[in-house]
């Protein structure tokens, strides 16, 4: 029962982290700081490679967004 429960929980997040990279991925165009978040909720759902294209947009924006990505990438391809 237990075990159920942490898979149920595991996937509610999972869809919890869908949602917000479905809502956040119109807004980065018009908002590039958001591509950080967009990356991060993109690997937490799985979505690895749309995570790593995020990071090859962050890898190009402003300072924040390259040490974001320059720390966040290893992180992504250790998920895969």
């Amino acid at each position: 029962e237990v075990v159920v429960m942490i898979r149920a929980m595991s996937l509610m997040n999972k869809g919890a982290y869908e949602e917000a990279h479905r809502l956040l991925e119109p807004l980065c165009t018009a908002y590039p700081d958001l591509i950080s978040l967009a990356a991060l909720a993109a690997a937490k759902a799985g979505l690895l490679s749309q995570a790593e294209r995020w990071m090859e947009l962050a890898a190009q924006g402003s300072e924040e967004s390259q040490a974001f990505a320059a720390s966040f990438t290893q992180d992504i391809r250790n998920l895969g």
